[in-house]
């Protein structure tokens, strides 16, 4: 890292001091990591963003310092100044980059005084995730928090690095536009200008990096910030950011090989090696043989976590239960092997063993439908992915498994339930890491695609009327794919959480404790827009703080 710019805080950064400097006068800065007392001599780690660096106080050298370093309490703020020295031999840390040098103290100065903090920032005990959010600012300080920070700085600028030496423009796309549908519920803003009319925040700039292409630009990228209004999960966040890329003139194979390209020099961060090209697996092959798109072939088959869907559960076995896992599995199970699998489930420790079979439209045939809800019987699918590009009874029409400007292979005028999309994923070890598709650059197929969903010309023109019309200005066959950025790191990073890599994240609850959002706001800002709040509930939910 480039050294600091001199100043009467410091001249070097304190993790980066080698035996090299030795004999040098230095000054560093940074927060009080760890304070020993021995005797008449006290040591103190310094800690910055770079790292620690050992102080030393000798009360006959520099007797004010020593006086101001026996008050120093941890996270206090601190400037240093002295003569960088060699340890003597016994006292080398090798586990410490900075572990052969010490700082012989001359002048002391504190800058900021702390109070006691919730928790150690010295150690990594385990910290209650709400505390960890409540104190986001103090967690950060955290080696295990600045390393990962520091990996998601290294991932992004790779990226752009790389892109940008490919000939992609990192071009921005409107974060406040039109409400769409790609699968999730919209963030609304309100109007002041216009009363009864809403903004929704982008799912992902799909429509603009298609608009894009039809505008020439040919090679797209940016990082982009997304928000989905959807339950959380360890790996889902409301706003979250992904890498968006487009590209014109080019076919599912061209998409992939910068795709393998881009992978193997992030993958690379981490000292994760991969030969080119990725293997690849047909959709219909993962499901027949994982019963996922995204399996994680080391274990065969994909294990969910749904406790929480069952949390608040009027079904006690499931409400009680500490934890619920799941799996799905596809093929014959007839009533006799469920009997054989839950005495082995038993026999092993379990308390039991629930079984449901997906039937149409989601419902289960199970022993416990009855004692379950619509609602958990959906949450349940949708964790374990048990649903399928089908079709929906109820609205007699087919349900898309792609947003709907994801071109469709297989003869158009058969019936669309023989279709299957031009569409891709990239998966990691069972994460989803990334998707996209080669879009519709025809407007008579993009209708077609929006027939078979049950959206009409009239209606179609209502919500896409602007992409309708740009795709009869000469729209080149175009495709592209998005990345989880948050979920790229947190993989490279060895965490199970993406809000363990992203530096001031909702909890699992939607809420942000540090900041107590989402909050009531008052009378006269919901008056200067036009809205009336008829349930309580937000404006008596607690301030988490």
């Amino acid at each position: 890292m480039k050294a600091p710019r001199p100043n009467r805080y410091r001249t070097h950064w304190a993790g980066e001091l080698r035996a090299s400097d030795v004999g040098e006068q230095v000054r560093v800065a940074g927060w009080v990591h760890r304070r020993r007392d021995h005797g008449g001599l006290i040591f103190i780690d310094v800690r910055d963003r770079t790292g620690l660096l050992q102080l030393v106080f000798r009360p006959e050298e520099a007797p004010e310092a020593h006086a101001v370093a026996g008050r120093l309490r941890g996270e206090d703020v601190i400037s240093v100044s002295g003569e960088l020295v060699r340890r003597d031999e016994g006292a080398i840390n090798p586990d410490l980059p900075t572990g052969e040098v010490e700082l012989v103290a001359a002048e002391l100065e504190q800058l900021a005084d702390s109070e006691t903090p919730p928790f150690q920032i010295d150690e990594d005990d385990p910290v209650g995730e709400e505390l960890r959010l409540r104190y986001r600012y103090l967690d950060l300080r955290k080696d295990r928090m600045r390393d990962n920070m520091i990996l998601r700085h290294a991932v992004v600028k790779e990226i752009r690095d790389f892109l940008a030496g490919e000939g992609y423009l990192e071009i921005e796309t409107p974060i406040m536009t039109r409400s769409t549908p790609e699968g999730a519920r919209d963030f609304l803003v309100p109007s002041r200008l216009m009363p009864g009319a809403w903004y929704a925040l982008p799912q992902s700039p799909q429509l603009f990096k298609q608009l894009l292409m039809i505008g020439g630009y040919e090679r797209y990228f940016q990082i982009a910030r997304c928000f989905r209004d959807e339950d959380f999960r360890a790996d889902r966040q409301p706003e979250f950011t992904q890498l968006d890329m487009e590209l014109a003139f080019v076919e599912e194979e061209d998409v992939f090989e910068v795709i393998d390209r881009l992978l193997q020099r992030v993958l690379a961060l981490a000292g994760i090696e991969v030969s080119l090209p990725l293997e690849r697996i047909a959709y219909d092959e993962a499901m027949l043989r994982y019963g996922s798109d995204r399996p994680d072939r080391r274990i065969g088959v994909e294990i969910a976590d749904v406790s929480e869907v069952f949390a608040s559960s009027e079904f006690k076995v499931f409400s009680s239960a500490p934890v619920i896992r799941a799996l799905k599995a596809t093929g014959e199970f007839p009533r006799s092997r469920f009997d054989a699998l839950t005495e082995k489930a038993q026999s092993l420790g379990a308390k039991g063993l629930a079984w449901a079979v997906v039937e149409g439209g989601g419902a289960w045939r199970s022993p416990i439908a009855k004692f379950l809800s619509d609602d958990e019987i959906a949450r349940a699918n949708d964790a374990l992915g048990a649903t399928a590009f089908e079709w929906n009874e109820e609205e007699r029409r087919w349900d898309a498994m792609h947003h709907p400007f994801t071109s469709p292979a297989g003869d158009l005028d058969a019936d669309p339930g023989e279709w299957r999309s031009r569409a891709y994923d990239v998966v990691f070890d069972g994460w989803e890491l990334g998707g996209g598709s080669i879009r519709n650059s025809d407007p008579a197929v993009q209708q077609k695609v929006f027939d078979a969903i049950g959206i009409g010309p009239e209606e179609a023109r209502s919500r896409f009327g602007f992409l309708l019309e740009a795709l009869t200005y000469g729209a080149p066959p175009h495709g592209g794919i998005a990345f989880g950025i948050d979920r790229i790191v947190a993989l490279l990073a060895g965490e199970t959480s993406i809000r363990d890599v992203i530096a001031f994240p909702k909890a699992a609850s939607g809420a942000d404790p540090l900041t107590g959002a989402p909050a009531p706001v008052d009378e006269r800002q919901l008056r200067d827009l036009g809205i009336r709040v008829t349930a309580p509930a937000v404006a008596e939910t607690p301030d988490p703080r």
